[in-house]
């Protein structure tokens, strides 16, 4: 199972967030139906939506990225920004099952209160780090062991401003609630038939 991570130079994400914010409230831009995203607002497919396009080429060197780490060619499916309200999170899920995407991608344009308390120069209260843990917006993967479901797991990434995780979008993922508002752009990907 693929999930790996990079990241992404500061004048992507400050486009990407740029426009985000610019845009993100008008009614036409946002999703309204049914989803996985709790306590959040999340946009409609940005590839086809007008107010988006200025990010067409920000989100062709994201596409880049991940196409030079897994030496093979992609197209789109979908993007989406979410903005999640604090106690915002987004339930499991994935993205594969249906063939709808083969890649699918996290783009942190936010930090959690975790990697902020981590880069700060004082050791931690543990009792507050293990709350950080636990209920900062950290996206979780499920990792079911087949043959052995007691030997299945978690995988854990937390929040970081340009940190790109990347994954087969048939792993069931999610995200915990997080303790400030958290913004990420998330996007599928497909195979390109050579």
């Amino acid at each position: 199972m693929l999930i790996d991570q990079i990241m992404i130079s500061d004048d992507i994400v400050n486009d990407v967030t740029k426009v985000f914010d610019e845009v993100k409230h008008k009614p036409e831009n946002v999703y309204d139906g049914k989803n996985c995203t709790r306590y959040g607002l999340q946009t409609k497919n940005i590839i086809q939506l007008e107010d988006f396009q200025p990010l067409k080429e920000s989100l062709l060197k994201i596409k880049s990225s991940i196409e030079q780490q897994l030496n093979t060619p992609l197209q789109y499916y979908a993007a989406h920004f979410i903005e999640y309200e604090t106690g915002g999170y987004q339930a499991l899920h994935d993205h594969g099952r249906n063939n709808q995407e083969d890649i699918s991608y996290i783009l942190y344009l936010s930090d959690s209160v975790w990697t902020q308390e981590k880069m700060k120069p004082r050791p931690p209260d543990a009792e507050q780090l293990q709350l950080d843990i636990n209920s900062d917006g950290q996206t979780y993967f499920e990792m079911e062991n087949f043959d052995d479901r007691r030997l299945s797991y978690q995988i854990h990434t937390f929040p970081k401003v340009g940190k790109l995780v990347f994954f087969e979008s048939s792993i069931m993922h999610g995200a915990h609630e997080t303790r400030n508002m958290k913004k990420v752009l998330v996007g599928g990907l497909k195979f390109v038939d050579t």
